[in-house]
């Protein structure tokens, strides 16, 4: 019985280790799609740590919602499984009626333990990469005149450019 327990608590963990790939992933992009507004933040003062911790608790704030989710759907389904038998066996092919549940909540503890340390290792990769990129990447003056520049059809020859 403990090494079928164990055995999932290993896939379990490989499952959440896909997910914190996704959060690293969708961070990522949100690095990327809000290089600007980084910009706009270091012009306006804001240092490298202040902005890295924005991006490291938004992939804390992904993870415990989605670890919490995750706890409240699976022992429901369990709650269900004990009292409701949704998941029922065959009794002619099998000597139970039922699959077996024993509600652990060390099991609870260390999956949760796993997904926030792999979602904090996710997040903190993300700030290290962001603290890693070159100044040029996010020179608030280049990237807060991206949208200021008149496009080129609109400059004529009486126009006088201050």
């Amino acid at each position: 019985m403990k090494v079928e327990r164990w055995s999932a608590y290993i896939i379990l963990c490989l499952i959440v280790a896909v997910a914190t790939f996704n959060i690293l992933g969708s961070l990522s992009m949100s690095v990327i799609e809000k290089k600007r507004d980084i910009g706009i933040l270091r012009s306006m003062g804001a240092s490298e740590k202040s902005i890295t911790k924005i991006f490291m608790y938004e992939g804390l704030l992904i993870g415990i919602i989605g670890t919490l989710a995750g706890l409240l759907i699976g022992y429901f389904i369990c709650y269900l499984q004990l009292h409701y038998n949704i998941y029922p066996l065959d009794p002619t092919q099998y000597k139970i009626d039922s699959l077996p549940l024993q509600i652990r909540m060390s099991d609870f503890f260390f999956v949760a333990g796993a997904s926030m340390l792999l979602t904090f290792l996710a997040s903190s990769e993300l700030s290290l990469m962001l603290c890693s990129l070159p100044f040029w990447m996010l020179n608030p003056v280049e990237t807060s005149l991206i949208d200021i520049t008149p496009p080129s059809s609109c400059l004529t020859s009486s126009t006088v450019i201050v």
